[in-house]
């Protein structure tokens, strides 16, 4: 009897050791153990709502994609993995999740073992939804907190006044055999009580106990209508997709881009320019054309970055400016997008502080126009295989040919193309347009300004 109950010991022993053994090499599942984990740490910062680095970690098309570095992430040792290194850095700055609490070794191992194992992948880390229903969801959650803002105290009030009426109202239901009381106060008056507090809760709904408040659920809702239907106008094809900035019909000259980092710590407080385009029509020869200049055989759209006074060189490094290029053809970042024609390249005219880029256009015949946009783009490119690159820019001529000349009804202008329609309703703490790419000068860094990386945003920085 004993004899069996040590053989059942051991072969237990042996068994669970055998397990040990095997979990420790065995293949690691995504569902079970990889997806907690990039609920928990990463999809917060890389999800859905918001891609910092370019970067999209809750679903597999996008998470094989490179971030805005072009490391691979995903499919590759962890010798070679940027997640890894992320996640076993010793730089704060660089180690991620940046500003939460660190991986356990054990769940870093895990993340090496499945990296090692090729990444893997099953599913979805979060059910995917369209950015269309996650702004109508926000939409309506975001009215039913403008009613608890404008309505609390009285929707409280009708609540309580309600739930007596309630009370009372039962009370006579059970007991009415029992004869009447005297002096009992009518139910008719609850009744007119309930409706003046409900009928105050309508009007705080509708006009708004507070200005202010009033005023920033307006821009909030107005917003979220301008995402919906700023979602719809780039599924069109038809027209500019960049917005045209408030000047003159011009040809071209000269636009400004603002920095998009806010801290106290930055000049003035991260509002200042970063670079500058200019934007040139111009002939075989180089020279600038303009209203009234002859209509040369062959035109080129020229654009000239140019780094602005004080801004870091980390933003400008070759690595970040080897991959902007510009396209005839419109650019998301949908992975694997054949591109039908050579993109641009920008060449470093002045290092560290001028890079230009020369597209040719067609030039218009005789009372023709000749029109389309072109596009800045930021991104990998394999050959002319989109890895992760998208549009940022939309330079859009116009050019008519009239009687041998530049009409004076011609134009050119380049257009930002906004990454979320909510610059458009700005609210405390976001960043109008204006502020980011404007016609207009943005103020220039005078003195020191903080060299902080983490403050700058060089990471995942795109022109």
């Amino acid at each position: 009897m004993l004899t069996r109950k040590v053989a059942t010991v051991l072969a237990g022993f042996l068994i669970a050791s055998n397990s040990f053994g095997q979990g420790a090499d065995s293949a690691v599942d995504f569902q079970q153990q990889i997806r907690p984990l990039l609920v928990k740490h990463c999809v917060s910062c890389h999800g859905p709502e918001k891609q910092k680095g370019n970067l999209r970690l809750d679903q597999e098309r996008y998470a094989r994609r490179t971030g805005s570095l072009g490391l691979p992430v995903l499919g590759a040792a962890r010798t070679d993995s940027e997640l890894y290194s992320r996640l076993t850095s010793q730089d704060e700055d660089y180690r991620m999740p940046r500003g939460e609490t660190d991986l356990s070794t054990d769940e870093i191992e895990l993340f090496g073992r499945w990296i090692d194992d090729g990444s893997p992948w099953s599913g979805f880390v979060l059910e995917p939804t369209s950015a269309a229903q996650r702004n109508r969801h926000s939409y309506w959650r975001a009215r039913g907190l403008a009613l608890v803002e404008y309505a609390g105290g009285w929707l409280a009030a009708s609540a309580i006044v309600g739930g007596i009426l309630l009370v009372i109202m039962t009370r006579r239901y059970l007991l009415r055999s029992v004869p009447k009381e005297r002096n009992r106060v009518p139910v008719s008056w609850f009744l007119i009580v309930f409706l003046i507090i409900a009928l105050g809760g309508l009007r705080a709904v509708y006009r708004g106990q507070g200005a202010r408040t009033s005023e920033e659920w307006r821009q909030k809702l107005e917003r979220l209508r301008a995402e919906l239907s700023y979602e719809d106008e780039l599924k069109d094809t038809s027209g500019p997709k960049a917005i045209r900035p408030l000047h003159p019909s011009r040809m071209g000259g000269r636009y400004y881009r603002g920095n998009d980092e806010r801290d106290p710590q930055l000049f003035n407080s991260g509002f200042y320019l970063t670079s500058t385009f200019d934007i040139e029509l111009r002939n075989d020869e180089g020279g600038r054309l303009a209203w009234g200049d002859p209509v040369p055989d062959a035109l080129w759209l020229t654009v000239t970055i140019s780094r602005a006074q004080g801004a870091s060189l980390e933003l400008f490094s070759p690595e970040i400016m080897n991959r902007a290029f510009m396209s005839s053809e419109w650019i998301n970042d949908l992975q694997g997008m054949q591109i039908s024609s050579a993109p641009v390249r920008l060449s470093e005219i002045e290092p560290g502080n001028r890079w230009l880029a020369k597209f040719p256009i067609l030039a218009p015949m005789l009372d023709q126009r000749s029109t389309a946009e072109i596009y800045l783009c930021f991104g990998l490119l394999e050959g002319r295989t989109n890895m992760n690159a998208k549009a940022h820019y939309g330079i859009f001529y116009d050019i008519f040919n009239s009687g041998g000349v530049i009409g004076r009804n011609s134009e050119l202008w380049m257009g930002a193309i906004p990454l979320s329609a909510k610059v458009l309703y700005p609210k405390s703490g976001e960043i109008s347009l204006p502020e980011w790419f404007d016609f207009r000068p943005i103020p220039q860094i005078e003195g020191a300004n903080s060299q902080d990386s983490k403050l700058l945003g060089i990471d995942g920085y795109a022109f």
